[in-house]
């Protein structure tokens, strides 16, 4: 939890403009220069937490020209961030969706879905998961 919150304070820091510079003599953090760069948030989504212990998950994936994942459930929130191509995303009961580089999306909980990649060059996604560290990241059908 602890790591938790230390990466939400620094992403708090980041979203405020504000860089942290270390103290070379001390190894503290003391010092705030001006932003190397600008952050922007691409995607909101409030979500209540169990008050077990959680893990943080970021998952890089890339989907090969004209494939389809197996079809699967999550069973807790995850975000996707597509930083290349584009995707398709179905979900069962649903109008498809499709999302391109820059764009990001949460993926319904428990839904059976999967992501399809129908171009010719490689789609690419950061996937980020907050979890309780006994959860799989996904679950996939055995049929």
């Amino acid at each position: 939890m602890k790591a938790v919150l230390s990466l939400a304070a620094a992403l708090a820091l980041a979203a405020s403009g504000a860089s942290l510079a270390q103290d070379s003599d001390t190894g503290d953090l003391t010092t705030i220069d001006t932003p190397a760069s600008t952050l922007e948030q691409i995607l909101g989504q409030s979500v209540e937490l169990p008050g077990e212990a959680q893990e943080v998950r970021v998952v890089e994936a890339t989907l090969e020209p004209n494939t389809a994942a197996a079809w699967h459930s999550h069973p807790t929130p995850v975000y996707v961030y597509v930083t290349e191509g584009t995707l398709t995303m179905e979900v069962e009961g649903r109008e498809l969706r499709r999302l391109t580089a820059g764009e990001a999306t949460a993926e319904p909980l428990d839904a059976r879905m999967r992501v399809l990649n129908e171009e010719d060059i490689p789609a690419k996604v950061v996937v980020f998961q907050i979890s309780p560290a006994e959860k799989e990241f996904l679950e996939t059908e055995t049929k």
